[in-house]
Protein backbone atom coordinates (compact mmCIF):
# COMPACT_ATOMS: atom_id res chain seq x y z
CA UNK A 1 0.00 0.00 0.00
CA UNK A 2 2.70 2.80 0.41
CA UNK A 3 3.48 2.46 -2.91
CA UNK A 4 0.80 3.62 -3.62
CA UNK A 5 0.74 6.59 -0.88
CA UNK A 6 3.98 7.71 -0.74
CA UNK A 7 3.91 10.02 -4.01
CA UNK A 8 5.12 12.85 -4.91
CA UNK A 9 4.24 15.67 -2.58
CA UNK A 10 4.15 18.70 -5.49
CA UNK A 11 7.43 20.48 -4.13
CA UNK A 12 7.43 22.37 -7.51
CA UNK A 13 4.07 23.42 -6.87
CA UNK A 14 3.13 26.63 -8.20
CA UNK A 15 0.93 29.54 -6.73
CA UNK A 16 -2.31 28.17 -6.54
CA UNK A 17 -4.78 29.86 -8.79
CA UNK A 18 -8.96 30.26 -7.96
CA UNK A 19 -11.46 32.17 -9.70
CA UNK A 20 -10.96 35.69 -8.34
CA UNK A 21 -14.14 36.78 -5.95
CA UNK A 22 -15.94 40.34 -6.10
CA UNK A 23 -15.55 42.26 -2.87
CA UNK A 24 -18.58 44.14 -1.54
CA UNK A 25 -18.04 46.71 1.29
CA UNK A 26 -20.78 48.03 3.42
CA UNK A 27 -20.43 51.85 4.17
CA UNK A 28 -21.74 55.10 5.13
CA UNK A 29 -23.70 57.28 2.78
CA UNK A 30 -23.10 60.44 1.51
CA UNK A 31 -23.55 63.42 3.43
CA UNK A 32 -25.41 66.49 1.83
CA UNK A 33 -23.47 68.82 -0.42
CA UNK A 34 -20.62 67.38 -3.78
CA UNK A 35 -17.57 68.12 -4.84
CA UNK A 36 -16.23 67.54 -8.33
CA UNK A 37 -14.01 64.86 -8.72
CA UNK A 38 -11.71 64.36 -11.94
CA UNK A 39 -12.22 60.99 -13.81
CA UNK A 40 -9.11 58.72 -13.59
CA UNK A 41 -9.58 57.42 -16.91
CA UNK A 42 -12.76 56.69 -19.66
CA UNK A 43 -15.62 54.53 -19.53
CA UNK A 44 -18.23 56.33 -17.28
CA UNK A 45 -21.18 57.24 -19.31
CA UNK A 46 -22.36 60.18 -16.93
CA UNK A 47 -20.50 62.78 -15.06
CA UNK A 48 -19.29 61.74 -12.17
CA UNK A 49 -19.10 64.09 -9.43
CA UNK A 50 -19.80 63.73 -6.10
CA UNK A 51 -18.88 63.37 -2.16
CA UNK A 52 -16.09 61.64 -1.59
CA UNK A 53 -17.15 58.32 -0.36
CA UNK A 54 -15.79 57.18 3.10
CA UNK A 55 -15.73 53.34 3.53
CA UNK A 56 -15.43 51.16 6.32
CA UNK A 57 -12.64 48.56 6.75
CA UNK A 58 -14.20 45.09 6.74
CA UNK A 59 -15.06 42.91 3.76
CA UNK A 60 -18.04 40.49 3.52
CA UNK A 61 -19.22 38.06 0.51
CA UNK A 62 -22.79 39.28 1.08
CA UNK A 63 -24.18 42.18 -0.70
CA UNK A 64 -23.41 45.18 1.66
CA UNK A 65 -26.06 47.87 1.91
CA UNK A 66 -25.04 51.54 2.01
CA UNK A 67 -27.62 52.91 4.00
CA UNK A 68 -27.22 56.38 5.42
CA UNK A 69 -26.76 56.12 9.49
CA UNK A 70 -24.55 57.97 11.54
CA UNK A 71 -22.45 59.57 8.42
CA UNK A 72 -25.43 61.85 8.39
CA UNK A 73 -26.33 62.55 11.76
CA UNK A 74 -23.65 65.82 12.08
CA UNK A 75 -25.23 67.55 8.84
CA UNK A 76 -28.82 66.70 9.62
CA UNK A 77 -28.83 68.39 12.99
CA UNK A 78 -26.93 71.29 11.94
CA UNK A 79 -29.56 71.68 8.87
CA UNK A 80 -32.67 70.83 11.42
CA UNK A 81 -31.39 73.82 13.44
CA UNK A 82 -30.77 76.10 10.73
CA UNK A 83 -34.62 75.31 9.94
CA UNK A 84 -35.79 75.73 13.37
CA UNK A 85 -35.66 72.72 14.97
CA UNK A 86 -38.54 69.73 13.27
CA UNK A 87 -41.02 72.21 13.76
CA UNK A 88 -39.39 74.47 10.97
CA UNK A 89 -37.80 71.31 8.77
CA UNK A 90 -41.45 70.22 8.78
CA UNK A 91 -42.73 73.83 7.40
CA UNK A 92 -40.13 74.03 5.30
CA UNK A 93 -40.63 70.56 3.55
CA UNK A 94 -44.46 71.72 3.45
CA UNK A 95 -43.47 74.46 1.18
CA UNK A 96 -41.46 72.78 -0.60
CA UNK A 97 -37.89 73.23 0.72
CA UNK A 98 -36.24 69.66 -0.95
CA UNK A 99 -33.25 69.62 2.09
CA UNK A 100 -36.00 69.97 4.80
CA UNK A 101 -37.63 67.20 2.60
CA UNK A 102 -34.95 64.97 2.70
CA UNK A 103 -33.67 65.81 6.37
CA UNK A 104 -37.48 65.05 7.67
CA UNK A 105 -37.26 61.34 5.70
CA UNK A 106 -33.80 61.00 7.85
CA UNK A 107 -35.79 61.87 11.08
CA UNK A 108 -38.64 59.80 10.38
CA UNK A 109 -36.57 56.93 9.17
CA UNK A 110 -34.46 56.76 12.64
CA UNK A 111 -36.92 58.07 14.85
CA UNK A 112 -35.01 61.68 15.48
CA UNK A 113 -36.85 64.16 17.06
CA UNK A 114 -40.04 62.50 15.69
CA UNK A 115 -41.48 59.08 16.03
CA UNK A 116 -40.18 56.55 13.71
CA UNK A 117 -42.45 56.07 11.20
CA UNK A 118 -40.79 54.28 7.54
CA UNK A 119 -44.25 55.31 5.68
CA UNK A 120 -43.55 58.88 6.40
CA UNK A 121 -39.31 58.52 6.02
CA UNK A 122 -40.53 57.11 1.79
CA UNK A 123 -43.13 60.07 1.75
CA UNK A 124 -40.61 62.80 2.42
CA UNK A 125 -37.38 61.02 0.44
CA UNK A 126 -39.74 60.65 -2.35
CA UNK A 127 -40.74 64.07 -2.24
CA UNK A 128 -37.33 65.06 -2.12
CA UNK A 129 -36.24 62.61 -4.92
CA UNK A 130 -38.67 63.60 -7.27
CA UNK A 131 -37.10 67.14 -7.07
CA UNK A 132 -33.63 65.55 -8.19
CA UNK A 133 -32.15 65.58 -4.62
CA UNK A 134 -29.27 62.77 -5.14
CA UNK A 135 -28.90 61.43 -1.15
CA UNK A 136 -32.94 60.85 -1.12
CA UNK A 137 -33.18 59.12 -4.28
CA UNK A 138 -30.46 57.05 -3.21
CA UNK A 139 -32.17 56.43 0.34
CA UNK A 140 -35.50 55.71 -1.31
CA UNK A 141 -33.44 53.07 -3.62
CA UNK A 142 -32.00 51.34 -0.48
CA UNK A 143 -35.52 51.44 1.06
CA UNK A 144 -36.84 49.41 -1.71
CA UNK A 145 -34.07 47.22 -1.77
CA UNK A 146 -34.71 46.12 1.74
CA UNK A 147 -38.24 46.64 1.79
CA UNK A 148 -38.07 48.38 5.26
CA UNK A 149 -41.56 49.62 5.68
CA UNK A 150 -42.10 49.16 1.76
CA UNK A 151 -42.85 46.38 -0.28
CA UNK A 152 -39.33 44.89 -1.46
CA UNK A 153 -39.18 45.86 -5.01
CA UNK A 154 -35.78 45.66 -7.18
CA UNK A 155 -37.05 47.81 -9.66
CA UNK A 156 -37.66 50.80 -8.02
CA UNK A 157 -34.73 50.56 -6.30
CA UNK A 158 -32.67 50.15 -8.88
CA UNK A 159 -34.65 53.36 -10.88
CA UNK A 160 -33.90 55.27 -7.93
CA UNK A 161 -30.39 54.07 -7.38
CA UNK A 162 -29.79 54.85 -11.36
CA UNK A 163 -31.24 58.96 -10.78
CA UNK A 164 -28.61 59.17 -7.95
CA UNK A 165 -26.10 57.64 -9.89
CA UNK A 166 -26.20 59.57 -12.92
CA UNK A 167 -25.64 62.66 -10.56
CA UNK A 168 -22.51 60.70 -9.82
CA UNK A 169 -23.02 59.46 -6.53
CA UNK A 170 -20.71 56.70 -6.29
CA UNK A 171 -22.62 54.72 -3.33
CA UNK A 172 -25.50 54.34 -6.10
CA UNK A 173 -23.49 53.64 -8.93
CA UNK A 174 -21.76 51.06 -6.69
CA UNK A 175 -24.86 49.45 -5.16
CA UNK A 176 -26.01 49.07 -9.24
CA UNK A 177 -22.85 47.36 -10.00
CA UNK A 178 -23.30 44.85 -6.64
CA UNK A 179 -27.52 44.74 -7.82
CA UNK A 180 -26.33 43.91 -11.42
CA UNK A 181 -23.34 41.63 -10.59
CA UNK A 182 -24.87 39.37 -8.57
CA UNK A 183 -28.43 39.20 -9.85
CA UNK A 184 -30.10 40.36 -6.77
CA UNK A 185 -33.77 40.40 -7.68
CA UNK A 186 -33.05 40.86 -11.32
CA UNK A 187 -31.06 38.65 -14.09
CA UNK A 188 -27.54 39.31 -14.22
CA UNK A 189 -25.86 41.62 -16.73
CA UNK A 190 -22.40 41.75 -16.15
CA UNK A 191 -21.77 44.68 -19.16
CA UNK A 192 -24.23 46.79 -16.87
CA UNK A 193 -21.94 45.76 -13.54
CA UNK A 194 -19.33 46.89 -14.96
CA UNK A 195 -20.15 50.00 -16.49
CA UNK A 196 -21.36 51.00 -12.68
CA UNK A 197 -18.51 49.72 -10.83
CA UNK A 198 -16.54 51.48 -13.59
CA UNK A 199 -18.02 55.05 -12.25
CA UNK A 200 -17.45 54.15 -9.10
CA UNK A 201 -13.64 52.89 -9.41
CA UNK A 202 -12.96 56.30 -11.36
CA UNK A 203 -13.79 57.98 -8.68
CA UNK A 204 -11.91 56.19 -6.40
CA UNK A 205 -13.41 54.11 -4.62
CA UNK A 206 -10.86 51.49 -3.85
CA UNK A 207 -13.36 47.83 -3.74
CA UNK A 208 -14.81 49.13 -7.45
CA UNK A 209 -11.53 49.15 -8.61
CA UNK A 210 -11.10 45.68 -7.37
CA UNK A 211 -13.80 44.76 -9.10
CA UNK A 212 -13.46 46.19 -12.22
CA UNK A 213 -9.85 44.26 -12.35
CA UNK A 214 -11.92 41.30 -11.85
CA UNK A 215 -14.15 41.96 -14.79
CA UNK A 216 -11.37 42.31 -17.28
CA UNK A 217 -9.67 39.80 -15.86
CA UNK A 218 -12.55 37.17 -16.18
CA UNK A 219 -13.81 39.06 -19.37
CA UNK A 220 -17.14 38.81 -18.30
CA UNK A 221 -19.43 42.16 -19.37
CA UNK A 222 -15.90 43.39 -21.09
CA UNK A 223 -13.83 42.03 -23.27
CA UNK A 224 -11.06 40.10 -21.23
CA UNK A 225 -7.81 42.39 -21.07
CA UNK A 226 -4.94 41.42 -18.49
CA UNK A 227 -3.55 44.67 -19.15
CA UNK A 228 -6.63 46.24 -17.78
CA UNK A 229 -7.20 43.96 -15.28
CA UNK A 230 -3.71 45.28 -13.81
CA UNK A 231 -4.17 48.76 -14.28
CA UNK A 232 -7.28 48.47 -11.59
CA UNK A 233 -5.79 45.90 -9.28
CA UNK A 234 -2.79 48.54 -8.82
CA UNK A 235 -5.49 51.10 -8.02
CA UNK A 236 -6.98 49.48 -5.46
CA UNK A 237 -3.33 47.59 -4.08
CA UNK A 238 -2.42 51.55 -4.18
CA UNK A 239 -5.16 51.57 -1.55
CA UNK A 240 -3.79 48.77 0.55
CA UNK A 241 -6.85 46.37 -0.58
CA UNK A 242 -5.75 42.83 0.13
CA UNK A 243 -7.70 41.17 -2.49
CA UNK A 244 -6.58 43.32 -5.27
CA UNK A 245 -2.90 43.52 -3.95
CA UNK A 246 -2.98 39.57 -4.09
CA UNK A 247 -4.21 39.35 -7.47
CA UNK A 248 -1.89 41.74 -8.74
CA UNK A 249 1.18 39.79 -7.33
CA UNK A 250 -0.38 36.76 -9.00
CA UNK A 251 -0.34 38.94 -12.60
CA UNK A 252 3.18 39.64 -11.77
CA UNK A 253 4.12 36.13 -11.27
CA UNK A 254 2.87 34.77 -14.25
CA UNK A 255 3.39 37.29 -16.37
CA UNK A 256 -0.09 37.91 -17.22
CA UNK A 257 -0.69 41.57 -18.42
CA UNK A 258 2.71 42.51 -17.36
CA UNK A 259 5.92 41.62 -17.53
CA UNK A 260 6.91 38.26 -15.52
CA UNK A 261 8.66 39.39 -12.50
CA UNK A 262 8.70 36.78 -9.40
CA UNK A 263 10.15 39.61 -7.04
CA UNK A 264 6.94 41.97 -8.27
CA UNK A 265 4.79 39.00 -7.23
CA UNK A 266 6.11 38.69 -3.82
CA UNK A 267 6.26 41.82 -2.56
CA UNK A 268 2.26 42.48 -3.60
CA UNK A 269 1.48 39.04 -2.50
CA UNK A 270 3.79 39.65 0.90
CA UNK A 271 1.67 42.85 1.53
CA UNK A 272 -1.66 41.17 1.64
CA UNK A 273 -0.39 38.39 3.06
CA UNK A 274 0.68 40.73 6.54
CA UNK A 275 -2.70 42.57 6.25
CA UNK A 276 -3.81 38.68 6.95
CA UNK A 277 -5.08 37.91 3.80
CA UNK A 278 -5.68 33.32 4.05
CA UNK A 279 -4.86 33.04 0.22
CA UNK A 280 -1.98 35.44 0.37
CA UNK A 281 -0.35 33.66 2.79
CA UNK A 282 -0.88 30.37 1.74
CA UNK A 283 1.01 31.84 -1.57
CA UNK A 284 3.51 33.52 0.27
CA UNK A 285 4.34 30.12 1.99
CA UNK A 286 4.40 28.26 -1.77
CA UNK A 287 7.03 30.96 -2.54
CA UNK A 288 9.24 30.86 0.53
CA UNK A 289 9.23 26.72 0.18
CA UNK A 290 10.18 27.28 -3.67
CA UNK A 291 12.34 30.31 -3.47
CA UNK A 292 10.24 32.10 -6.35
CA UNK A 293 10.59 35.96 -5.62
CA UNK A 294 12.29 35.48 -2.36
CA UNK A 295 14.96 33.06 -0.81
CA UNK A 296 14.12 29.59 -0.32
CA UNK A 297 13.27 29.57 3.32
CA UNK A 298 11.25 26.52 4.74
CA UNK A 299 10.63 27.82 8.33
CA UNK A 300 9.11 31.21 6.58
CA UNK A 301 6.81 28.44 4.09
CA UNK A 302 6.11 26.98 7.50
CA UNK A 303 5.04 30.78 9.32
CA UNK A 304 2.90 31.44 6.13
CA UNK A 305 1.54 27.67 6.04
CA UNK A 306 -0.05 28.31 9.53
CA UNK A 307 -1.35 31.70 9.12
CA UNK A 308 -2.97 30.10 6.38
CA UNK A 309 -3.82 27.17 7.94
CA UNK A 310 -5.67 28.64 11.18
CA UNK A 311 -7.83 30.67 8.82
CA UNK A 312 -9.00 27.41 7.10
CA UNK A 313 -6.94 27.07 4.29
CA UNK A 314 -7.39 23.56 3.40
CA UNK A 315 -4.26 23.34 0.78
CA UNK A 316 -2.37 25.28 3.95
CA UNK A 317 -3.68 22.99 6.26
CA UNK A 318 -2.48 20.13 3.65
CA UNK A 319 0.74 21.43 3.18
CA UNK A 320 1.51 22.26 6.74
CA UNK A 321 1.06 18.81 7.09
CA UNK A 322 3.47 17.61 5.15
CA UNK A 323 6.12 20.47 6.04
CA UNK A 324 5.79 18.79 9.92
CA UNK A 325 5.92 14.87 8.74
CA UNK A 326 8.75 15.76 7.00
CA UNK A 327 10.10 17.74 9.11
CA UNK A 328 10.77 20.48 6.89
CA UNK A 329 11.14 23.83 8.37
CA UNK A 330 10.27 22.47 11.50
CA UNK A 331 10.60 20.19 14.29
CA UNK A 332 8.82 16.89 12.89
CA UNK A 333 5.65 16.11 14.40
CA UNK A 334 3.20 13.11 13.52
CA UNK A 335 0.30 13.97 15.88
CA UNK A 336 0.34 17.35 14.86
CA UNK A 337 0.56 16.41 11.25
CA UNK A 338 -2.30 13.99 11.52
CA UNK A 339 -4.28 16.75 13.11
CA UNK A 340 -3.74 19.40 9.91
CA UNK A 341 -4.54 16.64 7.52
CA UNK A 342 -7.93 15.71 9.49
CA UNK A 343 -8.52 19.89 8.84
CA UNK A 344 -8.16 19.52 5.63
CA UNK A 345 -9.90 16.31 5.09
CA UNK A 346 -12.91 17.63 7.17
CA UNK A 347 -13.12 20.69 4.30
CA UNK A 348 -12.66 17.98 1.21
CA UNK A 349 -9.36 17.96 0.38
CA UNK A 350 -8.75 14.58 -1.46
CA UNK A 351 -4.83 14.12 -0.62
CA UNK A 352 -5.27 15.21 2.36
CA UNK A 353 -7.85 12.64 2.64
CA UNK A 354 -5.56 9.98 1.39
CA UNK A 355 -2.66 10.75 3.72
CA UNK A 356 -4.82 10.97 6.76
CA UNK A 357 -6.33 6.94 5.23
CA UNK A 358 -2.94 6.07 4.92
CA UNK A 359 -1.79 7.54 8.67
CA UNK A 360 -4.64 5.61 10.35
CA UNK A 361 -3.70 2.26 8.47
CA UNK A 362 -0.09 2.36 9.44
CA UNK A 363 -0.63 4.18 13.09
CA UNK A 364 1.50 7.25 11.72
CA UNK A 365 0.81 9.97 14.17
CA UNK A 366 -2.67 8.36 14.80
CA UNK A 367 -3.85 5.04 16.31
CA UNK A 368 -4.41 2.45 14.06
CA UNK A 369 -7.67 2.01 12.95
CA UNK A 370 -8.85 0.49 9.66
CA UNK A 371 -12.02 1.65 9.85
CA UNK A 372 -10.93 4.83 9.46
CA UNK A 373 -8.70 4.42 6.81
CA UNK A 374 -11.18 3.14 5.05
CA UNK A 375 -13.24 6.08 5.37
CA UNK A 376 -10.70 8.40 4.18
CA UNK A 377 -9.51 6.01 1.60
CA UNK A 378 -13.41 6.35 0.16
CA UNK A 379 -14.11 10.29 0.50
CA UNK A 380 -11.31 10.61 -1.15
CA UNK A 381 -11.71 7.90 -4.27
CA UNK A 382 -15.33 8.75 -4.47
CA UNK A 383 -13.54 12.57 -5.18
CA UNK A 384 -11.79 10.65 -8.24
CA UNK A 385 -8.07 10.10 -6.09
CA UNK A 386 -6.55 7.37 -7.64
CA UNK A 387 -4.19 6.29 -5.28
CA UNK A 388 -7.47 6.68 -2.92
CA UNK A 389 -9.44 4.39 -5.22
CA UNK A 390 -6.14 2.29 -5.41
CA UNK A 391 -6.06 1.45 -1.32
CA UNK A 392 -9.78 1.29 -1.15
CA UNK A 393 -9.93 -1.33 -3.62
CA UNK A 394 -6.77 -2.77 -1.94
CA UNK A 395 -8.66 -3.05 1.94
CA UNK A 396 -12.35 -4.21 0.01
CA UNK A 397 -10.67 -7.00 -1.54
CA UNK A 398 -9.95 -8.58 2.01
CA UNK A 399 -12.11 -6.57 4.29
CA UNK A 400 -10.29 -4.32 6.62
CA UNK A 401 -11.75 -2.26 7.93
CA UNK A 402 -14.81 -2.51 5.80
CA UNK A 403 -16.93 -5.34 4.79
CA UNK A 404 -15.49 -7.80 2.02
CA UNK A 405 -16.30 -6.81 -1.29
CA UNK A 406 -14.55 -8.12 -4.68
CA UNK A 407 -17.11 -6.41 -7.16
CA UNK A 408 -16.51 -3.29 -5.48
CA UNK A 409 -12.42 -3.60 -5.47
CA UNK A 410 -12.32 -4.71 -9.10
CA UNK A 411 -14.85 -1.60 -9.81
CA UNK A 412 -12.47 0.44 -7.63
CA UNK A 413 -8.66 -0.87 -8.95
CA UNK A 414 -10.25 -0.50 -12.44
CA UNK A 415 -11.02 2.98 -12.03
CA UNK A 416 -7.60 3.38 -10.62
CA UNK A 417 -5.62 2.29 -13.65
CA UNK A 418 -6.00 5.36 -15.44
CA UNK A 419 -3.07 6.84 -13.15
CA UNK A 420 -1.59 3.27 -11.29
CA UNK A 421 -0.36 1.03 -13.67
CA UNK A 422 -0.22 -1.71 -11.02
CA UNK A 423 -3.47 -1.59 -10.07
CA UNK A 424 -4.39 -3.19 -13.75
CA UNK A 425 -1.92 -6.35 -12.63
CA UNK A 426 -3.95 -6.14 -9.10
CA UNK A 427 -7.39 -6.13 -10.79
CA UNK A 428 -6.52 -8.89 -13.15
CA UNK A 429 -5.29 -10.99 -10.46
CA UNK A 430 -8.57 -10.55 -8.19
CA UNK A 431 -10.85 -11.45 -11.68
CA UNK A 432 -9.68 -14.73 -10.95
CA UNK A 433 -11.09 -14.98 -7.85
CA UNK A 434 -14.28 -14.06 -9.26
CA UNK A 435 -17.47 -15.26 -11.49
CA UNK A 436 -17.65 -13.75 -14.43
CA UNK A 437 -21.18 -12.04 -13.60
CA UNK A 438 -19.28 -10.23 -10.61
CA UNK A 439 -16.76 -9.01 -13.26
CA UNK A 440 -19.38 -7.52 -15.82
CA UNK A 441 -21.34 -6.00 -12.95
CA UNK A 442 -17.21 -4.54 -11.92
CA UNK A 443 -17.31 -3.15 -15.59
CA UNK A 444 -20.70 -1.57 -15.53
CA UNK A 445 -20.17 0.04 -11.91
CA UNK A 446 -17.24 1.58 -12.98
CA UNK A 447 -18.10 2.75 -16.61
CA UNK A 448 -21.37 4.73 -14.44
CA UNK A 449 -18.69 6.79 -11.90
CA UNK A 450 -18.00 10.06 -11.90
CA UNK A 451 -16.33 11.62 -9.29
CA UNK A 452 -18.42 13.72 -6.97
CA UNK A 453 -17.84 16.79 -5.20
CA UNK A 454 -17.27 17.12 -1.32
CA UNK A 455 -20.27 18.27 -0.52
CA UNK A 456 -22.45 14.95 -2.39
CA UNK A 457 -20.14 12.45 -0.39
CA UNK A 458 -19.47 13.79 2.66
CA UNK A 459 -21.10 12.28 5.96
CA UNK A 460 -24.13 14.08 7.15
Amino acid sequence: MDGATRRSEGRGRRLWRWDAGFVVRGGRCLGAGSAKWELVGHGCPYYCAGTKYQWSSWIVSLIALGLCATGCVSNTNSQSTKLGGIEGTLEAAGRGDVEAQFLLGLSYKNGWDVPEDFAEAVRWYRAAAEQGHKNAQFELGSIYRTGDGVEQNVAEAIKWYTHAAKQGMVSAQYNLGVIYGTGEGIEKNHAQAVKWYKCAAEQGMVTAQYNVGVYYAKGEGVEKDSAQAVRWYRAAADQGLAEAQLFLGSMYFYGEGVSKDTAEAARWIGLAAEKGNANAQFNFGIMHRNGEGVAKDSIEAVRWFRAAAEQGVREAQYSLAVMLRDGEGVEPSLAEAAIWFREASVRGLADAQLKLGYMHAVGEGVATDSTEAARWFRAAAEQGEAYAQFNLASVLRVGKGVEKNVVEAFMWYHLATAKISRAGSERDSLAMEMAPDQIEEAKRRASEFTPRKWEEVKPQ
